[in-house]
Parts: C-alpha cells; structure tokens; sequence
C-alpha cells in the first residue's frame, strides 16, 4: 500500500505541474510510467489526476468566470466553443484510432521536440497588445486547430495555445487567459470520454479495475494543489518573459526519451 501511495503521489505531483507548465503532462506520465512500471488501473488515475487538475483552473480563475457569466459576455463564451469544436472532431474521430501509439516512447520523444519548436520558434513574448476583448472567431479557431495537436502525448497543450496566441498578436496575459478558458471544456471532455472508456472496461472485466477511496483522494487533492501552484508559477514565467525557456528543456527530454528508447 506504502508503494501505491508513493507512485500516486509522484504521478499527481508529475500531472500538477505539467498540465500547465508548457512541456507536456501526457508525455511525461508516459515516461513516468514506464519508469515506474505504473500501469495497472492507469485509465482510473488519469481520470483522477486529470480531474485535480480541472479543479485548479476553476478555483484560479473563478472570479473571471463569474464575472463572465455574471456580465452575459457571450462573445467570449462563444470564442471558447469555436476554439473547443475542431477538439470534440479530433477527440471523438481522430484519437480513438491513434490511441493505441499514445503509449510509445518514440511517439513521445518525436512530439516533445514539436513542443520546443513551438515554445522556441512561435511563441513571441514581447510587442503584443491584443486582448481577449479584441479576438476575432478566426483567432478563437486557429488556437483551437492548433490545441488538437497537443492531443499527442508530448505535445504540450498550455505551450501550443498560448504561443500561437502571441504569434496571433495577444498578450501574455490574454494568450494564457484564453489557453485555460479552453482548457476547461478540453480537460472536461477528456475526464467524460475517460470515464465512459472506464466504465466499459468495469462491465467487460470488473476483476481488472480496483477503486481505492484513499489513493483516489490522495491523487485529487495533490494534483490540485500542485497544479494550482503551476500555474501560479506559469503566470508569472509569462510576465518575466520566460516562458521560452521551457523549450530547452522539452529539447533535452527528447533526446533523452529517444536514449531511453534506443536502450
């Protein structure tokens, strides 16, 4: 049990921060369990972690989403849909034929060097002035075509959207505001088809599948906080103009996943 506790806990803590630190959560879990050899009951905690997570970006932002609800802006509510759309195709479509390479290191390796490119190439951290107020339905779109990507493990999501954001002329501040109002409906959606995959699996081989109440509120509250933390941080790294940063450090990853690969 001590060891189920430990690998949830580093699982959660991995999750927490790179689901909004710009170098990919799915990647990372990928790596992290093949090194832990964490794969039982997988689908489970991910729902879990993924879950903590969706939390943290509720919590942080909730003034901003009360206010948006409160004030009726439907302008950005129907930004956030457009940019969600071409992400319901890929996910519904697209991912349930590729999912069974998401568990490839290679895979893994190959699309954290699509991450740095993004983070070192696209991304532009000075000269923006447009606000979310200012987004057009083509911008909302673009960022959206430009979040399916990140459904590749090692692709990261937060670094995709807001980079493309810059690039598009936002804000820090309105890029990473806008990456997380998507991350919303993006992380919600995953959490639902998880859980639906999840169920399947119970009905099919209910042996298969064990529910621990303590691991599951363990994996909750430590992803949450840890990824409330991240994003704190993220937030700041945009304002001090390091954002870019990340990017050599997903350069590293890569070669190391392709060493890790090779062995």
């Amino acid at each position: 049990m001590v060891i189920e506790i430990v690998k949830v806990i580093i699982l959660s803590i991995v999750q927490g921060i790179t689901e909004f630190l710009p170098i990919s959560s799915s990647g990372h879990l990928v790596i992290f369990q093949h090194v832990l050899g964490f794969k039982e009951d997988n689908l489970y905690y991910t729902i879990v972690l993924h879950a903590g997570t969706l939390c943290s970006i509720i919590v942080y932002y909730g003034k901003d989403l009360l206010e948006i609800i409160k004030r009726r802006q439907i302008q950005i509510i129907l930004f956030v849909a457009i940019g969600t759309l071409p992400l319901i195709v890929v996910g519904l479509v697209i991912k349930p034929v590729l999912e069974n390479y998401f568990s490839s290191l290679l895979l893994v390796g190959i699309c954290l060097a699509i991450t740095a490119m993004m983070l070192l190439l696209v991304h532009k951290p000075v000269n923006q002035k447009k606000s979310i107020e200012e987004m057009s339905w083509h911008d909302a779109l673009i960022i959206g075509l430009l979040q399916c990507v990140a459904v590749l493990p090692g692709v990261s999501r937060s670094g995709t959207t807001i980079s493309v954001g810059t690039r598009l002329g936002f804000t820090n501040e309105a890029a990473a505001r806008f990456s997380f109002y998507l991350a919303i409906p993006a992380i919600f959606g995953a959490v639902l088809l998880e859980t639906v995959d999840l169920i399947k699996e119970y009905s099919s081989a209910p042996e298969l599948v064990s529910i621990s109440i303590p691991l599951t509120l363990i994996g909750l509250i430590v992803s949450f906080l840890v990824g409330f933390v991240a994003l704190k941080l993220l937030l700041h790294l945009l304002k001090t103009k390091k954002f870019s940063y990340f990017g050599y450090y997903c350069l590293v990853l890569s070669l190391i996943t392709f060493i890790m690969v090779l062995i």
